[in-house]
């Protein structure tokens, strides 16, 4: 993730801020280091790209889907019984509703 190191202009002491792996995380950390006259760092590591605050749950969330064993283009959610299909990608989920 860019890393900008800068001085607080209050206090003196040397802060860090992060900014998101992806091209808004990149131009922020750009700007944000060119406005407070800090040092900008592009230091990605392994999977980092995609460790951002709103993503973090995703890990859990893989763990839990495994391919059908009926049909191949088909994955299943574990926890919620979803089925999605990946070449029409529709999503049919056994506990809604007729017509939901």
């Amino acid at each position: 993730m860019p890393t900008v190191t800068y001085k607080c202009p209050d206090t003196g002491k040397k802060m860090k801020k992060t900014f998101p792996y992806n091209a808004v995380g990149k131009a922020q950390a750009s700007e944000f280091a060119r406005m407070s006259g800090g040092s900008k760092k592009n230091n990605p590591g392994y999977g980092d790209e995609k460790s951002t605050k709103s993503t973090k749950s995703t890990k859990k969330r893989r763990n839990n889907i495994k391919e059908s064993t009926t049909n191949k283009n088909e994955i299943i959610n574990t926890d919620t019984g979803e089925r999605y299909n990946l070449k029409t990608g529709k999503i049919n989920n056994p506990n809604s509703p007729k017509g939901y």
